[in-house]
């Protein structure tokens, strides 16, 4: 009886749980929209030109409107300390919090306990300062995005880039 009652309870609390992330969700979305909607209204009535002298808060939304991505998550640099190998991973509010974080036995992307931390205004306030080095991620929840960054290498570079051009006329 006891058995049966607790397996309703755990039942119960995974089905809310569950409802709870997809509220999240739905929620973090409706932010991001609004933030993009507000961010592209400041910019169209805005008119003053950013510069090293411009206060920090105009650098900071300089960078947001143009890196506009998610806003729930933002890459960080990291670099190897054995063979100086350097990456980028999502950011996370438990890395390295002891008896949380089991890094290095388990590693991140496998990590039960893993959450994404938010791209605010200091950490780009900390990257614009050189504290930190940080990455955005450009493709939205919905897959749209507002900039794409592209890289051409090698000795076909030029060619590699008319041809991306072309099928961006294109289509």
């Amino acid at each position: 009886m006891i058995h049966t009652d607790k397996e309703t309870i755990l039942k119960r609390i995974k089905g809310r749980l569950k409802e709870i992330d997809e509220e999240r969700e739905q929620l973090l979305k409706e932010l991001e929209n609004l933030q993009s909607e507000h961010t592209a209204i400041g910019l169209a009535t805005e008119t003053a030109i950013v510069t090293e002298l411009s206060p920090l808060q105009e650098k900071t939304a300089l960078f947001r409107s143009l890196f506009r991505g998610r806003e729930d998550v933002y890459a960080k640099l990291w670099v190897s300390k054995k063979s100086g190998a350097k990456g980028y991973s999502p950011a996370c509010d438990n890395e390295w919090i002891r008896g949380i974080c089991q890094k290095p036995a388990i590693r991140c992307g496998e990590c039960d306990n893993r959450i994404f931390s938010s791209l605010t205004d200091e950490i780009i306030e900390k990257h614009l300062d050189g504290t930190i080095t940080i990455g955005v991620y450009p493709l939205l929840q919905d897959e749209t995005c507002y900039f794409l960054a592209v890289d051409f290498d090698r000795e076909s570079w030029q060619d590699d880039a008319r041809a991306f051009m072309a099928t961006c006329k294109k289509n």
